[in-house]
């Protein structure tokens, strides 16, 4: 009796130890879109992310500019392997080291529209726009929304993105456009 009882509290042990490992996989972003490269471009840009990788392991001195470029130089690598999901962790980890929030989340941003997660952007962008005033990016705010359908979102934002005394004459045609019911 004592032996049965051990295999099954074994056996809900490491089910929920699968349980756990497969909530952390699922939660991790592994975006990979497909790229058009020769094999010789994908083994120099499979060097960069390592060369990249050991610069800023062996990276001395103060934290500074030089550090975050070794990030974004790393990440655009991975981007240009299709490794999108690696490129946004990249950014992540120069942030956590260098503090330099535009460019760090800039590049997440972009990152998370390339693979469509305008959903993840927006936030990003929102903050940027928050914290630094860059009203700027309330034009990429309005195009994410309309990409997401949320026509009402993307008005919203780009009448922020007005205040700049700027306009993007699609994108109002776009807004401005009513949808006829047949």
């Amino acid at each position: 009796m004592k032996s049965k009882f051990t295999v099954y509290l074994f056996l809900a042990i490491v089910l929920t130890g699968v349980v756990i490992a497969a909530f952390f996989l699922r939660s991790t972003e592994n975006y990979i879109l497909p790229v058009s490269i020769t094999t010789e471009k994908q083994q120099e840009l499979e060097s960069k992310v390592l060369e990249f990788d050991q610069k800023i392991k062996d990276f001395e001195g103060p934290v500074s500019a030089d550090l975050m470029t070794l990030f974004v130089e790393k990440a655009k690598a991975e981007e240009d392997l299709g490794r999108i999901g690696d490129a946004i962790q990249t950014m992540k980890l120069g942030i956590e080291r260098f503090q330099y929030t535009i460019v760090g989340w800039n590049n997440i941003a972009r990152l998370y529209e390339k693979v469509g997660r305008y959903d993840l952007a927006i936030p990003i962008l929102k903050d940027l726009v928050e914290q630094y005033a860059l009203l700027n990016y309330n034009l990429d705010i309005a195009q994410d929304y309309r990409k997401m359908g949320d026509k009402e979102q993307a008005k919203e934002a780009y009448q922020e993105y007005l205040k700049t005394g700027q306009q993007d004459l699609e994108l109002e045609t776009y807004l401005n456009h009513s949808v006829q019911a047949p």
